[in-house]
């Protein structure tokens, strides 16, 4: 009896100690990633892909909190190293992993039809808005200030019999999905219609010089300027990971003013100046962004194009390290033209390089197929689109194009380009998002001297070319095959900006006034047109060694009879049709001294406020998001 106490009393040691060992090795082996759970997995099925799916994936606002929510449904428990699900952020080409962000017990994922990780934003940074960030804690990317906005998710498991902790550890077992709905976290809501549609390319000159004048009452009156950011003159350094500075503060005194993702950037330029400057005299600011070559920023540049000597590229989508870096710029252009900084500090609309569709020109593409080239351009501006509505709710993003409807010969023709950018967006984006089409119409060729001398222009769908005089084939294509859901549910259509045409001045002074006054009217009666946005005030040298005059302003700064005509064509004060014809203005494909009427978009009925737009002088057309709150 006393021996069997004994034993009973020794049992009950050993088992507690053997307990106390297990726990410990447990809670040793969970601090340093090593799981025990997988012994508790192993009868389930391998993972595969396809057992778990994203529902949703969409900026969110949760009771004045501000969120990425992604929900996800997983079709059973399967096999793995420590019986959880992840959400991690993928690489969009290849399906690695580049993010572990958060993982949650298979047990709880499966209790409900359909579970969401809600990654709550405000996570602290040295530079950029915090708003737009998440702090991963724990695992693999512990510590990774995420901008949370911009990655593509995915559901992954640590695969079954990892011991390691590592991005390679982990099985991808959904399809990848983006961000949608990113204007629902903007920090703003800014947007300037302008006084009118008229606009100017080539301001930037002006405003150089002091001659602000331009933009006023007494002059050419413009409402719109365009301007262009090219990539590489906004990267003064290449970029450094965290771990290069102690701290911020050594980082700034290095000259790095931005972080994403973990990494400085060094960036330079102060385009807010010029946007505060215009939109406080009620001129809507347009910003080009393209990308050129430079050593530094050559990583954004595709893999298979990254040569030096050509005008503009391809945007890289594939290597993380580029792709990031081309993130990166977007969100700063965002942030620092997104109404943060003040009321007047923002850009309306935006476009994403120069006549994209022309790639043997403007977009080099090198070796890329064509699935390729459209692959990057439309998620590139997938990364556009979710950088810059993200911070201004009210901004416009848009598609370059240039006059080649149904011809090849420097791309793909403008209809196919369109046409095959639409199916591309639709499938990353469900078709949530509102693009839009930034057209160059000139006449055909470029030189012609006059709107209505054309060679391969018509008024049907199988033109050859688009010009101001047919810019009805654009307008009718968008309407019977580009009508989409919008981020809000409800049924929009491209709108368009004309952001850049011109007629030869130089010798030929009556019939580019002429021109310049009859194609605003065309675009000023139309209610798919934003903006027209003429060439440039003054001439370009590479253009002008072209014989390409396109100015309203001489070198002396003398007016051409185009700048009068232009300034004055719209006045509230002035007889527009008395005008045209004391100025003589009159050529028109109908030869009719008032057969301006008779112009392809330009109604019989035609009235001064038929193309006025809903702009109010004082009024405060930039709004903050109530949701915001500092942290």
């Amino acid at each position: 009896m006393k021996i069997k106490n004994k034993f009973k009393v020794s049992c009950l040691k050993g088992l507690k100690y053997l307990t106390a060992v297990l726990l410990t090795i447990f809670v040793i082996g969970e601090a340093y990633g090593v799981s025990l759970a997988a012994k508790t997995t192993d009868r389930y099925d391998d993972p595969e892909f396809g057992d778990a799916k994203i529902v949703s994936c969409e900026a969110a606002k949760n009771g004045g909190e501000l969120s990425v929510d992604v929900t996800v449904k997983a079709e059973k428990r399967v096999k793995s190293a420590d019986d959880k699900f992840y959400l991690v952020a993928i690489n969009q080409n290849t399906n690695e992993v580049e993010y572990v962000v958060r993982g949650e017990d298979q047990e709880t994922v499966l209790s409900d039809e359909e579970y969401t990780y809600s990654l709550g934003l405000g996570g602290t940074t040295g530079f950029g808005s915090p708003f737009h960030k998440y702090v991963i804690m724990g695992g693999p990317s512990d510590g990774i200030v995420l901008t949370a906005v911009m990655p593509m998710y995915a559901v992954a498991v640590k695969t079954y019999g990892s011991t390691t902790n590592t991005l390679g550890d982990y099985t991808v077992i959904s399809a990848g999905e983006y961000v949608s709905h990113p204007e629902k976290i903007a920090y703003s809501d800014c947007y300037n219609p302008g006084r009118s549609k008229k606009g100017i390319q080539g301001i930037d000159r002006v405003l150089e010089s002091g001659s602000s004048k331009y933009i006023n009452e007494e002059n050419a009156d413009v409402s719109h300027v365009y301007l262009n950011i090219n990539a590489a003159t906004c990267f003064l350094k290449a970029p450094v990971p965290y771990e290069t500075f102690p701290s911020w503060k050594e980082a700034m005194e290095a000259g790095y003013n931005y972080t994403y993702n973990n990494k400085y950037y060094s960036l330079v330029g102060d385009p807010a100046t010029w946007s505060e400057i215009l939109n406080q005299k009620g001129v809507s600011v347009t910003v080009q962004v393209q990308l050129d070559y430079r050593d530094e920023t050559a990583p954004m540049i595709n893999s298979k194009a990254r040569t030096p000597g050509h005008r503009l590229y391809s945007w890289e989508n594939n290597e993380t390290e580029g792709r990031e870096d081309i993130e990166a710029f977007f969100c700063w252009l965002a942030e620092s033209l997104g109404g943060v900084a003040s009321d007047d500090a923002y850009v309306s609309n935006w476009i994403l390089g120069n006549e994209v569709n022309a790639y043997k020109e403007y977009q080099y593409s090198g070796d890329m197929t064509r699935d390729e080239f459209f692959l990057s351009y439309a998620q590139t501006y997938r990364m556009f689109y979710n950088a810059i509505r993200s911070y201004n709710k009210g901004a416009k993003v848009y598609v370059c194009t240039d006059k080649s409807w149904n011809t090849d010969v420097y791309g793909y023709s403008v209809k196919d380009f369109l046409d095959t950018l639409n199916s591309y967006l639709d499938d990353y984006e469900d078709g949530k998002m509102d693009w839009n089409i930034a057209a160059h119409p000139y006449s055909s060729p470029v030189s012609s001297r006059a709107m209505w001398i054309n060679y391969g222009v018509d008024t049907t769908e199988d033109s050859t070319h688009l010009s101001m005089f047919n810019l009805c084939v654009l307008t009718d294509y968008i309407k019977n095959h580009f009508v989409h859901e919008g981020p809000d549910g409800e049924d929009i259509m491209p709108k368009v900006i004309i952001s850049e045409v011109g007629w030869n001045g130089k010798d030929n002074e009556e019939n580019a006034a002429a021109s310049a006054v009859y194609a605003y009217y065309v675009a000023a009666c139309d209610p798919m047109i934003v903006a027209f946005e003429l060439r440039s005030m003054y001439d370009e040298p590479a253009e002008s060694a072209r014989g390409l005059n396109f100015g309203l302003l001489n070198e002396d700064s003398s007016p051409r009879l185009a700048f009068e005509a232009y300034g004055n064509c719209d006045r509230d004060d002035k007889d527009s049709k008395s005008y045209m014809k004391s100025a003589k203005l009159y050529k028109t494909v109908s030869q009719d001294t008032d057969g301006w009427t008779d112009l392809p978009g330009i109604p019989d009925d035609y009235k001064l406020k038929i193309y006025k737009t809903s702009y109010v002088p004082g009024r405060n057309y930039c709004h903050r998001n109530a949701d915001y709150k500092e942290k």
